[in-house]
């Protein structure tokens, strides 16, 4: 509220208004100033409240108009009310004189009724402009009136008054009172709020159509511009001073023209406006069914294909994106910190590059990492397993095919993924498994930079980077036929090695214990806590299916964690369970070897005995007749 009062100035004609007019705003503790005008000083201290800020001004009379003309401002008038003429009248009901009232019509139109209403002998002198009181007042002297009721234009003046006392003549003026004060306060702030909403209103309309890619021009009923969008302007080549209160009919729009004039709805017409072609919309602006003018919106032809075009390429790279970075990958150790460091140094270059890792260990977060961190990052990032597939289909998938290629093939043909990742990232997944005629084709593809697709004669240039992966030692297949040496020497240009889950046992509980708050994040499960000893088996088993099975296995964690009746054993042998037959080897299977070292086979013995007791330590510690902690330096020499 506060700052809608300091938009508002209250400016009194009359020194009786300026002190109700403090009293009331000291009263209701307003924030609006409160000065005193006359005709002399009134421009001056409006221009004063404009440089403040001031919107409204509340004033009176002849003083208000003038306010009105000089400034452009909102002014609210102070009323003269029934009840302060009544008051004003009232002591002219037992004098026996002709009274007359000098002043606008809205002032008094009151007046003669309140007059009437107590036998008072009254007469109306209406005054238009400040220039006709002295001449009213003349008429009203020379009718024989002795009581003179006006607003302020004599009392400013002392000259003035003093004429009206040497003529006889008593002169009253027409004060406002409290409550007509009161309400024109109310009406000023009401009038502020309604302003700032219109001129909110406004604002939201004009950010919206200035906001859009669509050119946007309103006309009046003369079909002259009256409003124009960036947009607009930039498809005609235009400013906005040359277009503003121009008719439609000078630029060379024909078509949009003739749609205007028939003035009913008009969607997705075809024309031109200054020679450009255009998809218009047209529609009158109706007010209670009276047209009021007209919004035209276009867009260029050009503009409208360029559209098409990015949506078309929109759709086509859906769900081709990659979502990991180097961020995302978790640890510590040795192994997987020169991992990442190689991989960063192959995303500055578009060289091809081979991922090597056990299944589970990774590989696809390192290849989507080095994606975005590449200069392709903002480009199609393409993934295919290349076990997953049929050899046909496979083949169908990487290079697409035309329609008719062969039986089933779709009407229009297929889009090969090696085209969707044009400019950016192909990734093989498990390429040790393709068979050796698709690695011919793939081989073509790399050398070449081009493809052609499943019964096409047509070459297709390619811009794409290939990340390939394999779980497989690709030189012991090639030493077996099962894949070609030229393909392999092409893939192997750089080479990133991901360790293996047991290879980095610093990183095995910071991997449960951020993947076991992901799982109780998004479910909103109770926390699940990894006790030392849960660590201990965690570090000693041998992870087969490396982060895959750890994820697996903490999952199944987070879900029973939930059972409060569940207590810390019934934990550990689920995990027991979990690992039940993977990682393990059987006792009669280690043999120990005598030519080793004492603590080698002090080690050999105590890993036996501890996978035999379920890697409980507590149990294996008294089995050897030893105690845990002797356990826990033994192993880590």
């Amino acid at each position: 509220m506060k700052a809608v009062e300091k938009k508002i100035a209250i400016l009194a004609p009359l020194r009786s208004i300026e002190q109700l007019a403090r009293e009331i705003v000291e009263r209701q503790e307003l924030n609006i100033d409160v000065e005193y005008v006359n005709e002399n000083n009134f421009e001056e201290v409006t221009r004063k409240k404009i440089a403040e800020g001031k919107e409204i001004i509340i004033s009176r009379g002849g003083i208000a108009n003038r306010i009105r003309e000089v400034s452009g401002l909102s002014v609210v008038d102070i009323e003269i009310s029934g009840y302060d003429i009544v008051r004003i009248l009232s002591k002219y009901v037992h004098v026996n004189k002709r009274l007359a009232f000098v002043e606008r019509p809205e002032i008094i139109r009151n007046a003669k009724k309140v007059a009437d209403s107590l036998d008072l002998d009254s007469k109306l002198y209406t005054v238009n402009r400040i220039s006709e009181f002295e001449s009213r007042f003349e008429q009203a002297m020379n009718d024989g009136i002795r009581i003179i009721v006006s607003g302020s234009w004599a009392v400013q003046y002392d000259d003035r008054y003093k004429f009206f006392e040497e003529k006889g003549i008593v002169y009253d003026v027409l004060e406002s009172g409290e409550a007509s004060i009161e309400e024109a306060i109310e009406k000023a702030i009401e009038l502020y709020k309604m302003t700032v909403d219109e001129r909110r209103k406004k604002e939201e309309f004009l950010a919206v159509i200035n906001s859009i890619d669509e050119g946007v021009i309103s006309l009046n009923t003369d079909m002259d511009v009256k409003t124009v969008n960036p947009a607009a302007l930039d498809i005609l080549g235009m400013n906005e001073e040359n277009i503003i209160g121009k008719k439609i009919f000078e630029f060379n729009a024909g078509n949009v023209v003739k749609a205007l004039e028939s003035g009913i709805n008009k969607i997705g017409k075809v024309g031109s406006i200054e020679g450009k072609e255009i998809v218009f919309n047209s529609m009158p602006i109706l007010i209670d069914q009276e047209n009021q003018g007209f919004v035209v919106s276009f867009q260029e032809v050009r503009k409208l294909q360029e559209i098409e075009h990015k949506v078309r390429m929109k759709l086509s790279e859906k769900g081709l994106v990659a979502k990991m970075s180097f961020k995302d990958i978790i640890g510590e150790s040795d192994g997987i910190r020169r991992a990442i460091n190689l991989s960063r140094n192959y995303s500055r270059v578009d060289s091809t590059i081979l991922i090597t890792g056990e299944s589970g260990s990774g590989k696809e977060v390192f290849a989507q990492s080095i994606h975005n961190s590449s200069r392709r990052k903002t480009k199609p990032f393409v993934a295919v397993n290349c076990a997953a597939l049929a050899p046909s289909l496979l083949e169908s998938e990487l290079f697409g095919y035309v329609e008719g290629a062969f039986t089933g093939a779709r009407k229009k043909g297929k889009t090969g993924l090696f085209e969707l990742a044009h400019t950016g990232t192909l990734f093989l997944d498990e390429i040790g498994e393709m068979d050796s005629v698709l690695q011919t084709r793939l081989l073509r593809a790399i050398q070449e930079k081009e493809i052609m697709k499943i019964g096409d004669d047509r070459i297709i240039p390619v811009d794409v980077r290939i990340i390939a992966a394999t779980n497989k030692d690709l030189l012991d297949e090639v030493d077996r036929g099962e894949f070609r040496e030229d393909l392999y020497y092409r893939l192997n240009v750089l080479r990133v090695k991901i360790p293996p889950l047991r290879e980095r046992k610093k990183d095995i509980v910071v991997l449960a214990e951020n993947y076991s708050d992901y799982l109780c994040g998004k479910y909103g499960f109770k926390r699940l806590v990894i006790d030392d000893e849960v660590a201990d088996m965690f570090e000693e088993y041998r992870w087969p299916g490396n982060i895959r099975e750890l994820q697996n296995i903490i999952e199944r964690m987070v879900v029973f964690n939930q059972d409060n009746d569940m207590n810390d054993l019934d934990m550990k042998t689920l995990i027991i369970q979990s690992f039940e037959g993977r990682g393990r080897q059987r006792q009669e299977e280690i043999e120990i070897d005598m030519s080793r070292s004492l603590e080698d086979i002090e080690k050999q013995i105590i890993q036996r005995v501890l996978k035999e007791e379920k890697f409980n330590k507590t149990r294996t510690a008294e089995r050897l007749g030893i105690n845990r902690t002797t356990i826990n330096r033994k192993l880590d020499t």
